[in-house]
């Protein structure tokens, strides 16, 4: 690790509070419902979005052929319950829909027959990250529950989405087996650089210099401090440009102020 680099490395770490679900069909199924083989490979993988509260955003995604990776983390879906314990939950959906579970483990055209649903909120939640300091795993990067509300390990509209999706496709409706276990993935890992005014409050400075390093520039996901709600890319885009406009051209002076002195407009 880089020395003097400031102890708020890996606070507002971000998830853009996510939840990847989704819904699968098979041959016969979509052939009952649609008349066709189903085959959502083809097109753009993102074309469309809704936003069924103020927090909460939705994409449809889709694979290309042969990306059936991510079908080893599909299970049957968890059920949203506020009171029974989601591994319950999830055993009671698979005695009930056993003939669905096998179903929900191939992995044999996977992306044909499966569209995922990107779910993405706004809210303040945030985890820590940092090395584990000793014991199994020591050195191994590992994360507890940081600034704002507690991470969501369910988002009861990802779930109902799902499930229209699975209506809409005439097949049934996933999850991934972290959501089982209350570790929901996440498509886009963000934060754990924040920006601040001095290193105790930041790991770089309003200008994306590294605190204690000032030739290093963080201008990449890790300085986006909050949860977006939405695709971060164009957000990480404006930010690295914005910084890249303040860096002083060659055999010129340098137009940003030094560390530590106050923020200029």
């Amino acid at each position: 690790l880089l020395p003097r680099t400031s102890a708020r490395l890996g606070t507002l770490t971000r998830t853009n509070s996510e939840a990847l679900v989704g819904a699968q069909t098979t041959p016969r199924r979509y052939r009952a419902a649609h008349g066709a083989e189903p085959d959502f490979t083809r097109g753009v993988a993102i074309t469309s979005s809704i936003h069924p509260d103020a927090n909460t955003h939705i994409e449809p995604v889709r694979y290309g052929r042969r990306s059936n990776a991510m079908g080893g983390l599909t299970i049957l879906q968890v059920p949203y319950a506020e009171k029974l314990p989601r591994a319950l939950g999830w055993l009671l959906n698979t005695v009930k829909h056993p003939v669905l579970t096998g179903r929900s483990l191939s992995n044999r055209r996977w992306s044909e027959r499966t569209i995922i649903g990107l779910v993405m909120q706004s809210l303040d939640n945030s985890l820590t990250t940092y090395r584990r300091p000793r014991g199994p795993g020591k050195g191994l990067l590992t994360a507890r529950q940081g600034h704002g509300a507690p991470n969501p390990t369910q988002i009861r509209a990802a779930t109902e989405a799902a499930t229209l999706l699975a209506r809409d496709i005439n097949g049934f409706a996933g999850s991934n087996v972290g959501e089982l276990m209350g570790t929901p993935l996440t498509a886009h890992f963000l934060g754990g650089c924040p920006i601040g005014a001095d290193p105790d409050h930041g790991v770089i400075d309003p200008y994306h210099r590294l605190y204690g390093h000032p030739g290093i520039s963080v201008v990449d996901g890790s300085a986006v401090s909050a949860n977006l709600g939405v695709n971060p890319s164009l957000t990480i885009t404006a930010q690295a440009e914005r910084a890249m406009s303040l860096w002083p051209n060659k055999d010129e002076p340098d137009p940003r102020p030094a560390q530590g002195a106050p923020y200029e407009r």
